[in-house]
């Protein structure tokens, strides 16, 4: 699925469907607890130079749906974010296709899924930023009023909302790694263990067999002899 930033001609274009399709990925980030509103003079005089924009995403679906999709500007952070800071970890080729060769040979179940909003599980763990303008402050005013108290009007009429992120948003340079690291806790915390030669493995017994699951990023792959233990 592909998505274009021209929300703005999105608006003009299509009005209120493609108003009603921001308002629902808004909604939903609120309804996440994904933003914190701050007042701009209480934000950190060192991290105002460092606030991202979020940027909203359109995609025009085959069925002629509008899907909207919401994440931050992250490429400001390459300036003081390690690209080893914000590396996370990815199934090896080379497991994956061990893995599948000991599918066939065993003849083991086997499904592929997706985590639903993968990144926002994870809490951010640094002093992040992001801000709305204009038309978009006022759609995010519509999903909760409280927001209207720390909407910025400029002298141009230009309006901007400052918001704190709680959880960790597609485009930040860090989500990634601390999806990684929520998902190998949850896991751990169901008494899997990792595989020694790949972070991104992970093996329980099941009735006696094993359960593996594999995943890259959020797309898993999961395992084992009995296709109920899958399920």
């Amino acid at each position: 699925m592909y998505y274009t930033n021209d929300s703005k001609k999105g608006i003009a274009t299509y009005g209120q469907v493609a108003i009603q399709a921001i308002l629902k990925e808004y909604k939903q980030l609120h309804d996440l607890n994904v933003f914190q509103p701050m007042k701009k003079k209480d934000i950190p005089i060192e991290e105002r130079d460092k606030v991202l924009r979020l940027i909203t995403l359109k995609k025009d679906k085959r069925t002629g749906q509008i899907k909207s999709r919401a994440c931050a500007d992250g490429r400001p952070q390459r300036a003081y974010i390690s690209r080893e800071e914000a590396t996370s970890p990815t199934v090896s080729l080379e497991s994956l296709m061990l893995s599948m060769m000991i599918d066939a040979y065993e003849n083991r179940d086997v499904t592929t899924a997706d985590v639903v909003g993968a990144f926002l599980k994870g809490d951010m763990d640094d002093f992040v930023m992001v801000k709305l303008m204009n038309e978009k402050v006022d759609i995010m005013c519509r999903v909760e009023s409280k927001y209207r108290d720390y909407v910025i009007r400029g002298k141009n009429g230009r309006k901007t909302l400052f918001m704190k992120l709680n959880k960790a948003l597609y485009g930040c340079m860090k989500s990634a790694i601390i999806w990684y690291e929520t998902f190998v806790t949850t896991l751990k915390g169901l008494d899997f263990k990792l595989n020694p030669y790949d972070p991104c493995v992970a093996n329980l017994k099941v009735n006696g067999k094993q359960l593996t699951i594999a995943w890259y990023v959020d797309d898993t792959k999961i395992r084992h002899e009995d296709p109920r233990v899958v399920t």
